[in-house]
């Protein structure tokens, strides 16, 4: 019975110190939350109608909410692959060097690029430019419904898809920028 009490007294020990060392990287690092002022509940409550209670185009405020989600999505993980390409791997833990790879790891090259490219590529084409020319797979678990997806890049029009999803199904969408 005793050794059980110390096995998980040392268990605890372990979850605390690990808890800290979360929270000290935590503490570390910065976050700007001033982008959430612009949206929000804020918004959709000055939208409301006094005699209804009720949004006047609650249309406009899920719109809203979700892009604001989305920008939020965005900008944590661009912050989060900025943090890991900052720090050497001898610094990091066998998870986050597992989260790196996972998340954060280039995407190889479609094949159907023609040569030229290949070799604008290879002879120097700045980094920001290949960054770009990158595919980019996201992977969004919806419930059934329909939907309207948009992407775009910086020096592209937007293009948007409208979905109907089934249930038990999936669907690859592909935005040619």
């Amino acid at each position: 019975m005793e050794k059980k009490y110390k096995w998980m007294e040392y268990s605890l020990k372990q979850t605390a110190e690990l808890g800290l060392e979360v929270l000290e990287r935590a503490k570390r690092r910065e976050v700007n939350w001033s982008v959430s002022c612009k949206h929000g509940r804020q918004m959709c409550q000055e939208q409301m109608s006094p005699e209804q209670d009720k949004p006047l185009d609650e249309r406009e405020c899920l719109e809203e909410a979700f892009s604001a989600m989305a920008k939020f999505m965005r900008h944590t993980t661009e912050q989060c692959e900025r943090y890991h390409n900052c720090v050497p791997a001898s610094d990091m833990r066998t998870q986050e060097i597992k989260h790196k790879c996972r998340f954060h790891s280039p995407k190889p090259m479609h094949r159907d690029l023609n040569l030229v490219s290949k070799q604008n590529l290879a002879a120097g084409t700045p980094q920001s430019v290949r960054r770009h020319m990158t595919p980019r797979d996201v992977n969004i678990e919806v419930a059934p419904g329909t939907y309207r997806i948009s992407g775009g890049s910086y020096d592209s029009e937007r293009q948007t898809h409208i979905v109907n999803i089934p249930p038990g199904h999936s669907v690859d969408l592909t935005f040619n920028f």
